[in-house]
């Protein structure tokens, strides 16, 4: 059976999709659970990052270098907040986490999804102290799973949030 090569980079595109899907899924339950974010995940998302990538053939270059900036920008923010509180207010699995989203995600969803995992996290924070008992501003609240439901708001809906935001600023 022949298969037409459209096809097979649509078959290989689900495939990536899938498996990055599963890797934030255990990275979602492996942070909530014990409050770290495995190596293999991290990296697992950025490999497939760069099949992604050079599975679509470089179609748009400018689009390569906005990914890499925007891994860049990412990665700066991350370390930055890691390295000056030294630990305390993001873990180093985060740090690994985030720009290999980016990555995958790419411009401007990286960006996006970067942006709802702040949001979420803050308004889970903010809720979490008024109501849950025992929480107070020095609890540990782990990151990664607003990472992983910042990426997949972003990779669902992050088109049309993108696009509704344009319109609204032209």
């Amino acid at each position: 059976m022949k298969i037409n090569g459209k096809l097979t980079i649509h078959i290989i595109n689900l495939a990536i999709y899938f498996a990055f899907a599963s890797l934030l899924i255990i990275v979602f339950v492996y942070d909530s659970r014990w409050g770290l974010i495995p190596d293999f995940a991290s990296y697992g998302i950025f490999g497939l990052a760069v099949i992604r990538i050079l599975n679509s053939k470089f179609q748009i270059p400018d689009s390569i270098l906005n990914d890499f900036l925007l891994v860049l920008f990412v990665f700066a923010l991350f370390f930055g907040l890691w390295f000056f509180s030294r630990g305390r207010a993001m873990g180093f699995g985060d740090v690994k986490l985030a720009p290999a989203i980016a990555l995958f995600l790419g411009w401007p969803l990286g960006l996006l999804a970067m942006l709802f995992s702040f949001w979420f996290g803050a308004l889970y924070g903010i809720l979490a102290l008024c109501w849950r008992r025992g929480i107070t501003m020095k609890s540990e609240i782990s990151f990664g799973p607003f990472l992983v439901l910042g990426a997949f708001i972003a990779l669902f809906w992050g088109n049309e949030v993108f696009h509704w935001y344009s319109q609204l600023l032209l």
